[in-house]
């Protein structure tokens, strides 16, 4: 039940309009998932990439300083 799933979307910046595009989110029950706007659920989506994200900019704070 506590497993982390990888690779559920994806997502690329569009730098020139200051756009972030997500791809549909896949997994089991996805097709329930109709909503076009996923913000709400990008913590969710995003969170082994927000956590490795953290590890990095500390290690690079400790490192500097």
């Amino acid at each position: 039940i506590n497993k982390i799933k990888r690779k559920l979307t994806s997502a690329q910046i569009v730098a020139t309009k200051g756009i972030l595009w997500a791809a549909k989110p896949k997994f089991f029950g996805s097709f329930f998932f109709r909503s076009k706007n996923y913000h709400i659920a990008d913590y969710n989506f995003y969170y082994t990439n927000v956590r490795d994200n953290a590890i990095e900019r500390v290690n690079s704070f400790l490192q500097s300083n």
